[in-house]
Formats: C-alpha cells, structure tokens, sequence
C-alpha cells in the first residue's frame, strides 16, 4: 500500500473516531440533562396525580404510549414491581433508543421498548392493566386507530388515562375505565 493511501487511511480512521467521540459524548451529555430537566418537570406534571389515577399495582402491565425518552415510563417501573411490566410505545427510534440506554443505567428490568407505527402501537391483546397517554394525544395522526388498538390491549376494567395539556390538573385528567 502506499503512503499516500496508508494517509488517506488514516485521516477517515481519525475523522470517523472524533465523529463517534462527539456522539458519544452528545448522548451523555444528554442523558445527564434528561435526569435534570425531568426533576423540574415534576414541579408542573404533577406525577403524584396521573399515579393515582393510573393506580399501579404490583404485577400489572401498563403503557405509556408515546413515551419519548421515558419521563413517565422510568416512574412506572418501581410500583409495578419485579412481576410488573412497563411497555415503552413511541414511532420514533431516538427516543426509544435513549430510554433503553436509560433503562440499563437505572437497572429497570421490566421495562418493554416497542417501536409502533402512526396507526399501530402493536400493543398485546387483552393483557394491559393501564394505559397512559400524556401530552401525546393531540400528535396522533389517526387518533380513532391508537384509541382501538389500546381498547384491543386493555384487560376487563382497564384504565386509560389520556393527559392533554401540561399543566394537569386532576380535574382536568381524563380517567376512563373499559
């Protein structure tokens, strides 16, 4: 091999380890800031509320539909329990992809990533105790769609519990039970 081309080599091997480098770093960096952001969102989400009205059990199944980077999906673990499950439904990969590295580092073991579609959330049939979606209904591209899939997916006497503005207020909370 010549010089030239050894070079050559040589600077895309540098330029593509500091483009991994910058990711990596990125994606720490935004892991650390995720835990902060989501501490002061505690202060206008009000978890303690869509909590009772989601009424975790240990054991239970639950969703949280549209997740995003696991803000309410990471409070769900604990209560749910050994036994529980949380399924993590979002379309888009980023996120799913940050709330599974987060899952690892906070060692939530029964958390389940699904990656659905805009009419699809490809949620299991009859075997979800709750469903919650929080400040995500109004992003559904076929709401009607989401809605009969979820009532494919809860079990007799599940609750769905759908959050449409920030700041909640428990009067505002839709709680609907099938």
């Amino acid at each position: 091999m010549s010089y030239r081309l050894k070079l050559l080599a040589f600077l895309i091997a540098a330029v593509v380890l500091l483009i991994l480098l910058n990711v990596g770093f990125s994606a720490v960096n935004t892991l650390s800031q995720l835990d902060r952001i989501e501490a002061a969102r505690d202060q206008w989400q009000r978890p303690s509320d869509i909590l009772q009205a989601l009424d975790p059990r240990p054991g239970d199944t639950m969703v949280d539909l549209g997740c995003g980077s696991g803000y309410f999906t990471l409070k769900l673990s604990a209560p749910l329990g050994n036994r529980g499950r949380v399924i993590a439904e979002d379309v888009r990969w980023l996120p799913l992809v940050f709330l599974w590295a987060r899952t690892i580092l906070k060692k939530d073991y029964n958390i389940s990533l699904i990656h659905g579609q805009a009419t699809n959330p490809h949620l299991p049939v009859n075997a979800v105790n709750a469903v919650l979606i929080l400040n995500t209904y109004h992003e559904l591209s076929d709401p009607h769609a989401i809605l009969t899939q979820v009532s494919r997916a809860l079990v007799s006497g599940g609750r769905l519990v759908v959050t449409c503005s920030p700041k909640i207020s428990p009067a505002k909370m839709q709680l609907l039970q099938v």
